[in-house]
């Protein structure tokens, strides 16, 4: 039992990282993985040992007792949480983990006859030398090659940064109107930039938004919600790589990560925001048991995410750091970079030097987690000062964004080769306007963000009306580029051309949980209409903030003209299949998307 128990806990290790690393080609691996798996597997090792030793007296297989409980829990944990996250009633649920737990006895059973036979012999330290093998980090040959160089030379391409502020909202930022000034760096670059005084999100949700910026499709025609993240439409990442780019991605969020096919046509795609134990099948197990017990210890709740060291986010800092690093590397080609900062997004927690400055003294019970936060009682209706505290809380980690991305953009644009800067968010983010929070329906302050582009030579500084939208991105970045869109349904309108008279935008919140709550809108020129909950309203999009005052009765061919656009566009959308599963739901509940 001394050498088995090691040894077993050796085979879940390295079994464990061989998994993990071929789920996610796309990373580089190193050593982080296989330690920490090592360490959570020893610590399961010591937790079996005492049932283990008894296994062992009745089947005299001390290696196969060992794997069979290091594996069990696994296994069995794995069958019964996937039936809990499909929603299946208690009889399912026990269904499942028995039939787990008869296959991993019947597995067990073979695999001591086999330990039996096999005994006296060098088979252990075969099994070692295996092991050991799985446990190194392997060559980048995981990794898929980057594409050859195109045939044009690398100067006739400009470098490109497409930088997305999440959950940023545009009057929250001095070059929108903002009165406090917490995006100094921000309101310097947009001196020297194009900016537009009304753009607008294609969507609410992080993932549907950002496939909308890489495709120049609504989520209404590429399909992408919370219920269906699936990507499959094109993306200008991979246009531009077949243009001769190479190409990286730089996430600040696990909403965004590899595996839904936001990531095709990157050659990097960087997403790791936790540790590398947390991406593993043990990692489940240890997921669910923390989830259990902050259900029976208070001060285990986290404020709803009591899954530490995960929290499915990593700050600004970091992601700009790998950025720079990729862009420094010695490649000839052009580059294009995505990077997404999520630091804005809730939950709302400024530094101790943000919070001195911007946020004023307050002595209620609302912290940056909101109405997830284990102080506030359920139930509870924030007042004027509650909100104002969000606010400030808001502006400080907004600050602190602005300053982080000061030192990122000097050094690109100080440095040789600067790029063309496209710089927006993926929506916005209501505080408390009209008892609206976050970032799940179509009011102003949930969908008008920043929109600026600095390209020396290609776009007079200066302030332009609008209105544009998320979708532009995407014609934008291939105008950049000099690289023509592919034909298709495609709604994008490159920024760097005239504005079109009388052009339609379109907004979608598909990203519910019921289909029932769904809500598009319409825009062209100032007026919007929004179809929500059964009902239609035409509004002025930017001097009616919460929707209150229907103007179709005012204007009734307006509302006549975009109540047709907006059934064209919904007759052309494809069917969604109302049978998909919700993808990386703890990082979704984590972050605010889902409920408890």
């Amino acid at each position: 039992m001394r050498r088995a128990l090691p040894l077993a806990v050796l085979v879940c290790a390295a079994l464990d990282t061989l998994l993990t690393r071929l789920a996610l080609a796309h990373r580089p691996h190193g050593l982080a993985l296989p330690l920490q798996l090592l360490l959570a597997w020893s610590v399961f090792g010591l937790l079996i040992a005492l049932p283990a030793w008894l296994t062992d007296r009745r089947l005299h297989a001390p290696f196969t007792a060992c794997l069979g409980w290091l594996a069990g829990l696994v296994v069995v944990h794995h069958a019964a949480a996937a039936r809990v996250r499909a929603g299946d009633g208690p009889a399912l649920i026990a269904g499942a983990t028995l039939l787990a737990a008869a296959l991993v006895v019947g597995g067990v059973l073979l695999l001591a006859r086999t330990e039996r036979r096999l005994a006296g012999r060098r088979w252990p330290g075969v099994t070692l030398l295996v092991v050991s093998l799985l446990l190194l980090p392997p060559a980048d040959g995981l990794r898929s090659p980057p594409l050859p160089p195109a045939a044009a030379p690398a100067a006739a391409r400009p470098n490109l940064l497409l930088l997305i502020w999440d959950t940023t909202r545009a009057d929250h930022l001095q070059p929108w109107g903002y009165d406090r000034a917490i995006t100094p760096h921000l309101a310097q670059l947009a001196e020297r930039s194009a900016t537009w005084e009304a753009a607008y999100s294609a969507s609410v949700f992080t993932l549907s938004s950002h496939v909308s910026m890489l495709t120049g499709l609504p989520p209404s025609l590429h399909g992408t919600t919370l219920r269906h993240q699936g990507v499959t439409a094109e993306s200008v990442a991979s246009q531009l790589r077949a243009a001769g780019y190479r190409t990286g991605a730089f996430v600040g969020t696990s909403v965004l990560a590899a595996g839904r096919g936001l990531e095709r046509g990157f050659e990097v795609y960087d997403d790791q925001v936790d540790p590398a134990l947390c991406d593993s099948h043990v990692w489940a197990l240890i997921h669910d048991a923390q989830v259990v017990a902050a259900r029976f210890v208070p001060a285990l709740r986290g404020n709803g995410n009591p899954n530490r060291p995960q929290d499915f986010q990593r700050p600004a800092r970091e992601v700009l750091d790998h950025a720079l690093a990729w862009i420094r590397e010695p490649d000839p080609r052009p580059w294009f970079a995505m990077i997404n900062l999520f630091d804005v997004h809730w939950p709302y927690l400024p530094s101790k030097d943000a919070t001195a400055l911007w946020v004023r003294d307050y002595a209620g019970p609302m912290n940056g987690y909101l109405f997830r936060s284990d102080s506030l009682a359920p139930g509870y209706r924030p007042d004027a000062a509650d909100k104002q505290h969000i606010v400030d809380l808001y502006d400080g980690e907004m600050w602190e964004l602005d300053g982080a991305v000061d030192r990122f953009m000097g050094t690109l644009l100080d440095g040789p080769s600067p790029p063309d800067v496209l710089l927006t968010a993926d929506h916005g983010e209501a505080l408390g306007e009209g008892d609206h929070w976050s970032h799940d329906d179509l009011l102003l302050a949930q969908t008008r963000v920043p929109m600026l582009l600095l390209a020396p030579g290609r776009a007079e500084p200066g302030r332009r009306e609008g209105p544009v939208s998320g979708v532009d991105v995407a014609a934008t970045l291939l105008d950049l580029a000099g690289v023509a869109p592919q034909p298709g349904a495609n709604l994008s309108h490159s920024l760097l051309a005239e504005s079109t008279p009388g052009r339609f935008l379109f907004e979608d919140d598909l990203d519910n949980v019921l289909a029932t709550n769904d809500a598009h809108a319409v825009i062209r020129g100032r007026l919007r209409l929004t179809r929500r909950d059964g009902r239609e309203t035409l509004n002025d999009a930017l001097d009616d903030p919460l929707d209150e005052h229907d103007l179709s009765a005012a204007q009734p061919e307006e509302a006549a003209a975009l109540r047709k656009m907006l059934d064209s566009l919904l007759s052309a959308a494809k069917a969604v299949d109302e049978g998909g599963a919700l993808q990386n739901e703890e990082a979704l509940r984590a972050l605010g998307y889902l409920g408890n």
